[in-house]
């Protein structure tokens, strides 16, 4: 398929070059009437959403008319349907509608091949915008070939690689949604059926999707931006098969992958959801430290009910969600993987960086809210978030320089990135700690303490734990607390064990008479002073 796709790009080669229709012009009904049509000047073609002004180009337009069988560009004449005496052109102003391909977006017919034909142009042209009217989109598209080395193959519906100028996918409020009973998971090879494997397993063979990301942007180095649309994985309509991978299902089934861009991104907008694998996948590649950001900008975007992750960042320095939700990850009910994250920070080549978080909102996941366990990865801001562990922790902070204002966390937290020096371990401010299950979608909340273990240097500063049925933070002796509030009913004696400065206001069942008291400090009613 990439042979051919190279030969669709090439023989695509001199379009830029075809005359602009400059007056208005006599109107045709259908391309039929427009091959028909006496040449020379413009034409306005009306067919639904295909329509659009044609001007007549003269010459060897052979080549150009084999690359575009779906007419999206190129209309030639009746009687030279090779186009070897010219051909109707397309007259346009740098935008490629999905539409003008074929792209029906009546939520029956499947579109995948139209909009990967007006993807390719926008390849073709070095960047621009593919753009897509407010409807709903059927795609993806498989072929069962047995006997192949790969015999599941699915279709590409938007991939753009390799331009150098900037590439906008404008949604405008469409939806891409995954035809039904296509097949995920681990089939036989030879019989097509599903097939139930033991794990570990990592035979290509048996692996199928019904694709790889709905929208994969790959090495464009002039900037990418991803705005207004949903992206519906209908995983529930979906063939499931057996696992593959390590654990779960690690098949690639994303809406959206920006693999290896440079320049700033943008993705705004977007609701990926019910995908088989991550809502999203970033990697910008970063090697060192010494390198200059890759700007990345995720903004009123949501992430739901995705198999893996909502959304995992495998590398890049300079990324700020705002306002985004990150939730269900692993609760689509067909298929869940490990780590089942709402956003996970794992990187895997170069490093990640400069992580900023601004008002998103985590909740009812599999897996932790927010996970960062793995890779090179440090300096990561929270500023009025809220975490909630409705299944499993709310967070798992355990890389250096890991920072939270103005936060809400509720159930709770483990994993603690271990400092004993304080300097890059991580560290809240004004944070409220709370197993209040009113503030969960789930109406839910994982009760478990807030569970330091063995990390040292964490800090919590004018912090509030107000706790229903949670005990208090079990830490060890190298916790830093600074005028916090704690209280909880829970029976029992947490470990609570650490430093206190300020002025700090204790109640419930904890141990803390091994603790450093550089302020005051009321427990139980008893004051503790220095």
């Amino acid at each position: 398929m990439q042979a051919n796709r190279r030969a669709v790009l090439g023989a695509l080669a001199g379009l830029a070059a075809a005359p602009r229709a400059a007056a208005a012009a006599q109107r045709v009904l259908g391309r039929r009437a427009l091959a028909a049509a006496a040449r020379g000047g413009s034409l306005v073609l009306e067919e639904g959403r295909r329509g659009g002004v044609f001007v007549w180009s003269p010459g060897d337009m052979s080549q150009r008319v084999h690359a575009d069988p779906l007419q999206g560009i190129l209309v030639p004449p009746a009687r030279d349907p090779s186009g070897r005496s010219g051909a109707w052109v397309r007259e346009r102003a740098g935008v490629v509608r999905v539409d003008w391909f074929g792209a029906m977006g009546d939520g029956r017919t499947n579109d995948t091949d139209a909009i990967n034909a007006a993807g390719l142009f926008v390849e073709f042209e070095g960047g621009g915008t593919l753009a897509f009217s407010r409807a709903t989109y059927v795609v993806g598209r498989e072929e069962y070939v047995p006997g192949m080395a790969s015999p599941f193959r699915a279709w590409e519906v938007v991939a753009i690689r390799g331009c150098r100028r900037k590439v906008t996918i404008d949604g405008g409020g469409a939806t891409l949604r995954t035809a039904p009973g296509l097949r995920f998971g681990s089939f036989d090879p030879a019989t097509g059926r599903p097939r139930e494997v033991k794990l570990p397993f990592s035979d290509g063979r048996y692996q199928a999707t019904p694709f790889q990301a709905a929208i994969f942007l790959d090495k464009n180095t002039g900037g990418v931006e991803v705005r207004d649309i949903e992206i519906d994985g209908a995983i529930a309509e979906a063939r499931i098969g057996g696992q593959w991978g390590d654990v779960g299902w690690q098949i690639p089934n994303h809406g959206l992958h920006l693999n290896g861009n440079s320049g700033t991104h943008v993705v705004r907008n977007v609701h990926a959801h019910h995908l088989g694998c991550d809502g999203m996948m970033l990697l910008s590649v970063v090697r060192s430290d010494a390198e200059p950001p890759v700007p990345t900008l995720i903004e009123d975007c949501r992430f739901e009910y995705n198999g893996r992750q909502g959304v995992s960042v495998l590398g890049g320095k300079g990324i700020t969600f705002r306002r985004c939700k990150f939730r269900y990850t692993g609760r689509n009910g067909r298929v869940r993987s490990n780590p089942g994250a709402g956003l996970d920070l794992e990187a895997e080549i170069g490093i990640i960086r400069d992580v900023i978080l601004q008002d998103c909102e985590f909740d009812a996941n599999s897996g932790s809210g927010l996970g960062a366990d793995s890779g090179d990865t440090a300096r990561v801001t929270c500023h009025r978030c809220k975490f909630i562990g409705a299944f499993n922790f709310a967070l798992y902070p355990n890389k250096p320089d890991m920072v939270f204002r103005d936060c809400v966390v509720v159930g709770s937290a483990a994993g603690f990135f271990n400092d004993p020096t304080g300097r890059h371990a991580p560290k809240f401010y004004n944070c409220r700690f709370s197993d209040d299950p009113a503030l969960s979608v789930a109406a839910k909340v994982y009760e478990w303490p807030v569970e330091l273990g063995s990390s040292k240097g964490t800090l919590f500063s004018d912090c509030d734990f107000t706790y229903r049925k949670i005990a208090l933070p079990n830490a060890q002796f190298g916790t830093f607390f600074h005028n916090v509030r704690m209280s909880s009913p829970a029976p029992g004696m947490a470990q609570l064990n650490g430093t206190f400065s300020g002025t700090n206001l204790i109640n419930g069942g904890a141990n803390i008479v091994a603790s450093k008291f550089k302020g005051r400090v009321v427990h139980n009613g008893r004051v503790l002073s220095p």
